[in-house]
């Protein structure tokens, strides 16, 4: 919504937030963040602001001490966003000593907000409809420059900017035009219905209806330049309202389904014999409890934690879903013992297993029949720290949450401020590396490693969707070390060639006719790579291209070949 008003103008936020964002910001207490913590933290990332500086203290509230104790907080806070931050980059928050009051004083000091400097040339475009503008801009084309294309076209468009600016100023305010004009065809259109025959009133009325119409018209171009048109083409008519439900419906969450759920015999049924005859009899069901910590059945544990109870900041609070797990636990037991029909998995029979609880996964496990399984059919993959269990070869759509996570790491907000150096960090620092471990554990599809490397080209130079003509180099050279002239962009690459020395002697090579072998840096003699014996200034002085392969080597000629030795 703060989208709507502010847009890409700065703005900050003080005040009292009357919750933490950071574990820091309490002097002690739990070290698990609160639900209060996360909900403010994730609509500090939803208006997209940041902290500003701030100095002299960093607990703000203070809990009155009670036999010498008591809790100090950061609750007040001094944010803005990434354009406020760079307007006023001078700009930082004093907070003062608390004094008898529970709260610090708070200060917010923006030195030199003014600004002496012009402001920039910006070109009104009605203005190349007016009559004069043609013959303006002839004149000063026209005029002798000395010096090469470039400068002459440069001189000639900065002494245009002043009879520009004079054009534009004679035109007046547009706005206030308009108003004029509307009011005086208002005042000639009544005395006309009062006079129907008089004719001197109807040429005024036809003067000032041509210099409303021209004015409006001018005044349309100008607003349309000014509001971004493209943001009227992209909502408009019915989308409006549809734009303001998806933001509300992101913002404010929709209900979810819960976790009761139901399953006839006939579906069990269904679901063993659809099993493949080869596959071992055994069922392990995976039941994902989102959001475990949030979820918990306050009656429930109310009847567990009987008369103890809870309060704030509860040292028992971070145990309260490993309590739940365990009463689950405890029923499972207690069900499998009465029930005669229930079979353990084979692998699990000797310890007697049934579940298995990993923070907010659980498994079941139970022997292949219907008796032992009443759940409903479930199917691979699943998702598991991270990623997902499979037992075939992954395909494009179950490696699309690493294209996901990419995007969204470089569309974040804090990114914008990014430059060119930062966002070469980012990706050489932990871009590069996400899909690390996945690539640890599966064979990622190509068409995947594509789409992250087109990922990283567009935000390295274009800070999002790569548009054509952006790149100054290529990918394959910026994935080069740094010692090679290139960024070092490809973490794998750089381990690897870290590495080579030590496994180039274990490899071998199958020459054949030299059309894929490397003349200069491949082992394809006794000695070695030649290019730990003659420099690559070396090999370009001789004649030679350092991409040459060992068959273009065996076509020079002799005198090229000697000339070679003798450098050799």
């Amino acid at each position: 919504m703060h989208k709507a008003f502010v847009r890409d103008n700065p703005w900050v936020l003080l005040g009292d937030s009357n919750s933490a964002l950071n574990l820091e910001d309490s002097s002690f207490g739990s070290s698990n963040i609160s639900i209060g913590m996360r909900q403010f933290k994730q609509r500090v990332e939803d208006i997209e602001m940041i902290d500003i500086n701030c100095s002299r203290f960093h607990y703000t509230w203070t809990q009155k001490p009670k036999n010498g104790t008591g809790i100090l907080k950061k609750i007040d806070r001094v944010m803005g966003n990434i354009q406020f931050v760079r307007a006023f980059l001078a700009a930082h928050a004093v907070f003062q000593p608390y004094r008898i009051s529970d709260y610090s004083l708070c200060i917010l000091e923006i030195p030199n907000v003014s600004r002496d400097r012009p402001k920039p040339f910006k070109f009104p475009n009605f203005l190349v409809h007016k009559d004069e503008f043609k013959d303006m801009v002839q004149a000063h084309w026209n005029k002798s420059i000395d010096g090469c294309k470039m400068y002459r076209v440069v001189r000639k468009l900065r002494s245009l900017k002043h009879p520009i600016r004079s054009l534009l100023f004679k035109q007046g305010n547009l706005h206030n035009r308009v108003s004029k004009l509307r009011e005086e065809l208002d005042k000639i259109q009544k005395a006309i219905n009062m006079e129907p025959g008089d004719e001197t009133l109807r040429n005024q009325e036809v003067d000032i209806l041509n210099k409303f119409k021209e004015t409006t018209l001018d005044e349309e171009r100008f607003l349309k330049k000014k509001a971004k048109i493209e943001w009227l083409e992209e909502y408009e008519g019915s989308d409006v309202p549809n734009a303001l439900v998806t933001h509300y419906s992101n913002f404010l969450g929709v209900a979810g389904p819960g976790m009761e759920f139901e399953s006839e015999d006939d579906e069990i049924k269904e679901a063993m014999f659809s099993v493949d005859d080869n596959k071992a009899p055994g069922c392990a069901f995976k039941v994902d409890i989102q959001k475990a910590y949030d979820k918990v059945d306050w009656e429930f544990l109310r009847v567990i934690l009987g008369k103890r109870g809870l309060r704030q900041g509860d040292p028992m609070s971070p145990y309260l879903f490993a309590l739940v797990m365990e009463v689950l636990t405890l029923i499972l037991q207690k069900l499998v013992r009465e029930s005669p029909h229930f079979s353990f998995y084979n692998q699990c029979k000797e310890e007697q297993i049934i579940n298995l609880c990993f923070v907010n996964d659980l498994f079941l496990f139970a022997r292949g029949d219907l008796a032992s399984a009443k759940f409903e059919e479930g199917s691979l993959p699943i998702r598991y720290l991270g990623v997902p269990l499979i037992s075939s070869r992954l395909v494009y759509k179950d490696c699309k949450v690493l294209l996901e996570r990419m995007q969204a790491m470089i569309t974040h907000w804090k990114n914008k401020s990014l430059s060119f150096a930062g966002r070469l960090q980012l990706i050489n620092s932990f871009l590069c590396s996400m899909h690390i471990y996945w690539a640890s554990i599966f064979i990622l599809p190509i068409s995947i490693l594509h789409e992250l490397e087109k990922m990283m080209r567009g935000f390295l130079w274009c800070q999002g969707p790569m548009a054509k003509g952006k790149a100054k180099v290529a990918w394959k050279d910026c994935c080069l070390p740094k010692y090679e002239r290139g960024l070092g962009c490809s973490w794998g690459w750089r381990k690897i060639l870290l590495l080579r020395d030590f496994i180039r002697p274990h490899i071998k090579y199958r020459i054949g006719n030299g059309d894929t072998t490397s003349a200069w840096f491949d082992f394809r003699l006794d000695i070695g790579p030649l290019c730990n014996y003659i420099s690559n200034r070396e090999i370009i002085r001789a004649g030679f291209k350092k991409e040459c392969l060992s068959v273009e080597l065996g076509k020079a000629s002799c005198y090229d070949a000697a000339r070679f030795m003798q450098m050799g």
